[in-house]
């Protein structure tokens, strides 16, 4: 009798793993939706100016992804290497992500603390607006 009790109980654990893949897929998908409505709302932030500076990507990451908005939730356009200049041109108005234009022309968003001034060692945090209007 409890060989026959383990035996169930071993072919019952393909049915929990599969219930578990469907709600974990499920999820992905809820996501996907959600990420399209949050995709109009990324390209729909404008930056407030600061003076145009060069920065370059910091040596911290091997890589940064130029994005449609301010905010991870954004598309990914572009991914910068290492080291790589960009102008920045604007922030957002916490000053966590600058708006920055690529060597490609390419134009879009970065986290503000993942670059340095060109050829300087300090991480860009805390940037303020110039024009905060």
């Amino acid at each position: 009798m409890r060989r026959s009790n383990l035996v169930r109980s071993v072919l019952s654990w393909p049915v929990v793993y599969l219930a578990t893949y469907v709600l974990i897929v499920a999820s992905f998908v809820d996501t996907g939706v959600a990420t399209a409505q949050s995709a109009q709302q990324c390209s729909s932030v404008s930056p407030v100016s600061t003076d145009s500076t060069s920065m370059s990507v910091t040596d911290r990451y091997d890589h940064l992804g130029i994005r449609t908005g301010p905010s991870t939730d954004c598309e990914i356009q572009q991914w910068l290497e290492k080291y790589d200049v960009v102008t920045r041109s604007g922030v957002d108005q916490s000053g966590a992500w600058s708006y920055v234009t690529a060597a490609s022309g390419l134009t879009g968003w970065v986290e503000s603390n993942r670059l340095v001034t060109a050829g300087g060692t300090g991480l860009c945090t805390g940037v303020s607006p110039v024009n905060a209007g």
